[in-house]
């Protein structure tokens, strides 16, 4: 009989197409205009920044795009506004993120799962997500695996979705 391998699928509700559709939002609003807001993202480096033409626009500006992502999903913790800074004849506001995504959060699952001694434990993406698949062996039983995964401290926008067991030998059927 195959060993039967279970599989978590990991989703982030809010993540960087959000974060875009909300600058964008902010910065094409038609009452905007005369303030003239633009923005920068990179995602990778987890960094916006937000300008306008005067300190008060910027500060109306940030208020805008913390009002939208908090509507699309994301929690208080997500974004971190630094000091308004005056440039060029601009004024610009930096914005960290600390929104990640939901393979980011897959492999610190699969990593805190093997630092405990499990074996099988794998990590892939899909369409239709990120999946966390560990094989059911005694010892995963023993330590209570699936608590331990369902616990796991991730913020409010990304969920862990318990997908169900199947046999091993059915799994490369999800990678397709």
């Amino acid at each position: 009989m195959p060993s039967l391998v279970h599989i978590y699928r990991i989703q982030a509700a809010f993540g960087p197409e959000q974060v875009f559709k909300a600058l964008r939002l902010v910065c094409d609003h038609p009452e905007q205009r005369e303030i003239d807001p633009q923005f920068e993202f990179e995602w990778i480096d987890r960094r916006i920044a937000l300008s306008a033409n005067s300190s008060e626009g910027v500060d109306a500006c940030v208020e805008h795009f913390m009002t939208q992502t908090r509507k699309m999903g994301a929690t208080e913790d997500a974004f971190y506004p630094g000091k308004v800074e005056e440039k060029d004849g601009r004024f610009i506001r930096p914005i960290g993120v600390a929104v990640h995504d939901a393979p980011t959060f897959g492999e610190l699952i699969g990593k805190s799962l093997v630092e405990i001694g499990l074996r099988g434990v794998k990590l892939f993406d899909s369409a239709e997500g990120t999946f966390l698949t560990l094989r059911v062996s005694g010892m995963a039983k023993q330590i209570d695996y699936q608590s331990l995964i369902q616990s796991f401290p991730v913020p409010g926008y990304i969920q862990i979705k318990d997908e169900g067991k199947i046999p091993e030998n059915k799994l490369q059927e999800l990678h397709k």
